[in-house]
Formats: structure tokens, sequence, C-alpha cells
């Protein structure tokens, strides 16, 4: 199970806080994180073009992780 606590979302490698929904999914270590859109427009800040997101945390045993991607913003 991911701790809640635990997440971070980085911008641009810019730390931002941007409420999310864990939704645990089977057994094991798969998730779904959702964030809240209008947080996550906030976050970016007026930013266009391709833009680098990392999501960080840990699981209840400590063992952290980190997924990353760039998407696309469009104004």
């Amino acid at each position: 199970m991911i701790e809640p606590n635990s997440l971070a979302v980085f911008v641009a490698g810019s730390s931002r806080t941007v409420p999310g929904v864990i939704k645990q999914t089977g057994s094991g270590r798969k998730a779904m994180l959702e964030f809240d859109r209008q947080q996550l427009i906030a976050a970016l800040q007026d930013r266009s073009g391709p833009v680098a997101l990392t999501i960080t945390g840990a699981f209840g045993d400590g063992q952290r992780f980190a997924g990353s991607d760039t998407i696309t913003v469009k104004h």
C-alpha cells in the first residue's frame, strides 16, 4: 500500500503540492494515482509545450518509487 503523505509531484524538476487520490488496483504494488485537474493546471504555472512530470512516493514498507513522463501542454 502507498503511504499517502509520501507522494510528491515534480513539475519540470520543482516540487509542487497537488492533491491526489490513490486507487489500489488489486494486490501487490500496482496503483492508479488521480490528481485534481485544476490543481495540476495551477502547478504548471502557464508553461506550454513539453513539460516533464515526476511522481515520487513510498510504500508502507518504506520502499521508494518514482515514475515520470513528459506531457505536452496546449493553451
